[in-house]
C-alpha cells in the first residue's frame, strides 16, 4: 500500500468505526408512511409464506377468527341483522380491519370473507320502513333502505342520520374495494356497479330529498369527531367510485375541520394529539377529551384515510401523533389489563383488555417508532381470548398485522 493509501485508510477507519457501532434505527416517517402501496388490490399470487416470521403467527391468529364459528362480536349475525346500530359500529369496525390487513397481503381470501358479509347485508335492503321518528307504519318511499333497531323511538325507521352516515362510509369503502378488483372476477364487477349505484341513487338521493339539498354539500352533517372522520371516508371513497371531484373537494373541505380540532401537546419524546368529542363549530359546545369507546372510530377512519395517502392523514406526523395519544394516555396501565376512558387518560372509570381487544386501537402501532403499541396491545390479546391458538376477536390480531408490516411498500406487494 503507498503512503497516500495508507493515510487515507487511517482517515477512513474513525467514520467506518462509527458507523458500525451506531445502533439500529427505526424507520424514519417518510420510509413507513403507507403511500400508494397500500392499496386495495387482491394478490392472486399470495402465499403466508411470503410474511415476515414475526408477523406470521399474528396473520393465522387473523385468519382463525375469519372461520371461528364463535367469533365475536359474530360478524355474520351483525351482517344479517338489518341494523345500521350494527352496521355503523361493530360490522363498521370489522370489515375495515378486514380490508386493512388485506391491503398488506392481498389475500383473496379476505376480500371474498367481504363479499360474503357485504351479500348478507345486500339481502336485506328494501324499500320499506317507518318515515318518521316515533311512528309504527311501515312505508315505502321509493329508495332501498336498512332499519335502525336500537333507540327506543327509532325502531323500525331510516331515519337516524348519525348511524346512517357511519353505515354508508363502511360501503363506501367496499364498493371501492370491488371497484378496483372488478377485473379479477365479474361478480366483483357487478359488486362495484350495484352498490355505487345504490349511494348514488337511493342513500344519497333520499337524504337529498329529505332535506331539500338536491345538489351540492353537505347533504347530511352530525358534528361529532368520529362520525365526521367517516364522512369524509365516504366522500373520499365516492369520490374513487365516480370520478366526482366534487365528492373530494367535499372531503378535503372536512379534512380541513379535522385539522383545526385536533390540536397538539407535548409529550416526553414530542407531540401527542388531544380531540374533544364534539367538534368545535357555531352552535356546538365541545363535550370533554373523547371517550375510548369513540375514539376507536375516529383513530380507524384516520388510519384509513392514511393507507389511501389522502390530505392532512398522509402529512408527517399526523397519525404519530394519535399512536402517541394511545401510547401515553389510554395505555396508562402497562398491564394491559386496563386502559383509560377518555383520550387525555382521564376518567374514574376504565376500559377492559375485553373492550380493548373488539376496538381497532392496535393498527396506531404501525406509525409509533417504540414497541409499546405493540408490547401492551399483545398483553390484552392474552387477557382477553380464552384460547389465544383460537381467537374470537379479529381487531387485536389485524392490527398486529398491520403494524408489523410498517416498511411501506410491504416488499411482497409493490415489487414493480
Amino acid at each position: 500500500m503507498t503512503q497516500k493509501g495508507k493515510l487515507l485508510f487511517l482517515l477512513l477507519v474513525p467514520v467506518l468505526m462509527a458507523f458500525w457501532w451506531l445502533p439500529s434505527i427505526p424507520f424514519s416517517t417518510q420510509d413507513r408512511r403507507p403511500a400508494f402501496c397500500l392499496p386495495l388490490r387482491a394478490d392472486p399470487g399470495f402465499s403466508s409464506e411470503q410474511l415476515p416470521e414475526e408477523i406470521a403467527p399474528w396473520y393465522h391468529r387473523f385468519l382463525a377468527v375469519l372461520y371461528n364459528p364463535r367469533q365475536y362480536l359474530n360478524a355474520t349475525l351483525l351482517a344479517k341483522s338489518n341494523n345500521t346500530y350494527h352496521y355503523g359500529r361493530a360490522l363498521n369496525t370489522h370489515i375495515t380491519s378486514m380490508l386493512q390487513v388485506f391491503r398488506i397481503t392481498g389475500d383473496m381470501r379476505i376480500l371474498a370473507e367481504v363479499d360474503r358479509l357485504a351479500e348478507l347485508m345486500r339481502a336485506q335492503l328494501r324499500d320499506r320502513s317507518v318515515l318518521r321518528r316515533g311512528g309504527n307504519i311501515h312505508e315505502t318511499d321509493g329508495y332501498l333502505n336498512w332499519q335502525y333497531r336500537h333507540d327506543k323511538g327509532y325502531e323500525g325507521t331510516d331515519v337516524h342520520q348519525m348511524d346512517e352516515m357511519l353505515s354508508h362510509a363502511l360501503i363506501a369503502a367496499i364498493a371501492r374495494a370491488y371497484q378496483v378488483n372488478r377485473d379479477l372476477d365479474p361478480r366483483y364487477a357487478e359488486r362495484a356497479r350495484f352498490w355505487t349505484d345504490y349511494l348514488a341513487n337511493h342513500f344519497e338521493a333520499k337524504w337529498r330529498k329529505r332535506k331539500g339539498i338536491p345538489r351540492g354539500f353537505p347533504f347530511l352533517e352530525k358534528h361529532l369527531i368520529h362520525v365526521t372522520m367517516q364522512w369524509i371516508r365516504y366522500h373520499y371513497y365516492m369520490a374513487q367510485l365516480t370520478g366526482n371531484e366534487a365528492y373530494e373537494n367535499e372531503a378535503r373541505r372536512m379534512a380541513e375541520t379535522v385539522r383545526r380540532h385536533i390540536r397538539k401537546i407535548p409529550v416526553r419524546e414530542g407531540t401527542a394529539a388531544m380531540w374533544n368529542h364534539t367538534m368545535a363549530v357555531k352552535g356546538h359546545n365541545a363535550h370533554d377529551p373523547q371517550p375510548f369507546q369513540y375514539a376507536r372510530y375516529t383513530v380507524q377512519a384516520a388510519a384509513d384515510l392514511a393507507s389511501e395517502n389522502f390530505d392532512v392523514f398522509s402529512e408527517p406526523g399526523f397519525m404519530e401523533d394519535l399512536a402517541a395519544t394511545l401510547a401515553h394516555f389510554v395505555m396508562n396501565d402497562l398491564t394491559g389489563a386496563t386502559f383509560a376512558f377518555h383520550i387525555d387518560g382521564s376518567g374514574k372509570k376504565r376500559e377492559t383488555a375485553a373492550r380493548y381487544a373488539i376496538s381497532p386501537w392496535a393498527m396506531l402501532g404501525r406509525w409509533s417508532d417504540d414497541r409499546k403499541i405493540l408490547s401492551i396491545s399483545e398483553k390484552a390479546y392474552f387477557l382477553a381470548e380464552e384460547n389465544p391458538d383460537h381467537p374470537r376477536r379479529i381487531y387485536i390480531p389485524a392490527g398486529m398485522v398491520f403494524s408489523l408490516a410498517r416498511q411501506a411498500p410491504p416488499p411482497w406487494r409493490c415489487q414493480n
